[in-house]
C-alpha cells in the first residue's frame, strides 16, 4: 500500500525534484513570481472532456505514463506545473515504474494493480456522467478511499486524482510522511496552490 501511495504522489512530487540543488521549491516559486509581474488576462479554451462507460473501463489496462495538470487560475502555478510535468519520466523510474505495470478492471466492482511483484486489490465505484470514480483499498484493517476522474484520451484512460487527497491518505497510511521534511514543503504548496492533479494514463 506504501508503494502504490508513493506513486500516486509520484505526480506531484515532481516540485521537490525540480532545480532541487540550487533551491528550495519556496525559491523556484519566488523566482518565477519575479519573472511573471502580472496574470495573464488571457482567458482559458474550454476542453470538451469526453468521460467513457462502465463498459469502456472494464478490461486490462497497461500503464503509459503519469501526468500532472493544474486545473486552477493561478498563472504562476500553471507554468510551474508544465515545466515539472517534463521530469515525470525521470520520477517515474525513481518510484519503481518500469512501464510493465497494469490494472485489471472487472465488471463486479473491483480493480486489482499489478506491479512487480506487489499485487494490490481494490474496489472501485464509477459515475459515468461525471467521471467520476471511488477507489477503496482496506490496509490495516483501515479502509482507504480515493476519490478521481476517468476520461477518455486518444483511446486511453486517463486517470487523475486530487493532489491534496492523495497527501491526506497518504498521511494517515504513514507517519513516515509527516516526518519528512520534502513531504511537509510539497504539502503547502499543494495547500497554496489548489487544482494540482496527478495520476496516468493506461491503454489496452
Amino acid at each position: 500500500m506504501k508503494k502504490i501511495l508513493y506513486v500516486l504522489i509520484f505526480s506531484i512530487a515532481v516540485f521537490s525534484t525540480t532545480n532541487a540543488s540550487a533551491q528550495t521549491l519556496e525559491g523556484l516559486f519566488n523566482s518565477l513570481s519575479k519573472m511573471l509581474s502580472a496574470e495573464s488576462s488571457t482567458p482559458k479554451q474550454e476542453v470538451k472532456v469526453e468521460y467513457p462507460t462502465e463498459k469502456e473501463i472494464i478490461g486490462k489496462w497497461n500503464y503509459q505514463e503519469m501526468c500532472m495538470e493544474y486545473t486552477g487560475d493561478s498563472t504562476l502555478a500553471s507554468i510551474a506545473v508544465s515545466s515539472a510535468a517534463s521530469q515525470l519520466p525521470t520520477l517515474a523510474a525513481k518510484v519503481g515504474l518500469t512501464g510493465k505495470e497494469y490494472v485489471r478492471i472487472k465488471g463486479d466492482g473491483s480493480m486489482l494493480f499489478v506491479g512487480g511483484d506487489n499485487k494490490i486489490e481494490a474496489k472501485y465505484t464509477y459515475v459515468k456522467p461525471t467521471g467520476k470514480i471511488i477507489v477503496s483499498v482496506v490496509h490495516n484493517g483501515k479502509t482507504i478511499t480515493l476519490t478521481g476522474v476517468v476520461s477518455k484520451t486518444n483511446g486511453a484512460l486517463k486517470v487523475m486524482f486530487n493532489a491534496n487527497e492523495v497527501v491526506a491518505k497518504a498521511e494517515m497510511v504513514s507517519s513516515r510522511f509527516k516526518d519528512n521534511s520534502t513531504f511537509a514543503i510539497l504539502k503547502e504548496m499543494i495547500n497554496s496552490y489548489p487544482g494540482i492533479m496527478g495520476g496516468a494514463i493506461f491503454k489496452k
